[in-house]
């Protein structure tokens, strides 16, 4: 996200003059070691793992992420059921996107045996 500083500020030493653009990188935020233990490893179990902020938060919260997690949970429920033994393929690496906005794998290979289906 850009936004516009409105006044003079100081974050972390640096000096940013008003008018100036900054881009704020939501997932950076959602890897502070200040929140999460551990905060370069997913893990779901993690005692705060509500205490993200993909979805942005206060009145900047996103519109569409109750619709995006209904969709998400029908796309996996039915993935999921037609998939056994889903599972990293063997020699799979991280090569993050190019996209400064987000935290992802520019490619997931994975390996699985479909089920029978009658």
């Amino acid at each position: 996200m850009t936004r516009m500083v409105t006044e003079d500020t100081t974050v972390h030493g640096a000096q940013v003059p008003a008018g100036s653009a900054v881009l704020l990188v939501i997932g950076a935020a959602d890897r502070d070691r200040a929140v999460f233990d551990r905060a370069d490893e997913f893990d779901l179990d993690r005692a705060n793992v509500n205490d993200h902020l993909s979805w942005g938060h206060g009145i900047h919260y996103c519109l569409g992420a109750r619709l995006a997690r209904i969709e998400a949970r029908m796309a996996l429920e039915r993935l999921l059921a037609r998939l056994d033994d889903i599972r990293l393929s063997p020699g799979q690496t991280f090569e993050p996107s190019a996209s400064p906005a987000h935290i992802a794998p520019r490619e997931l290979h994975i390996t699985f045996r479909g089920r029978a289906h009658g």
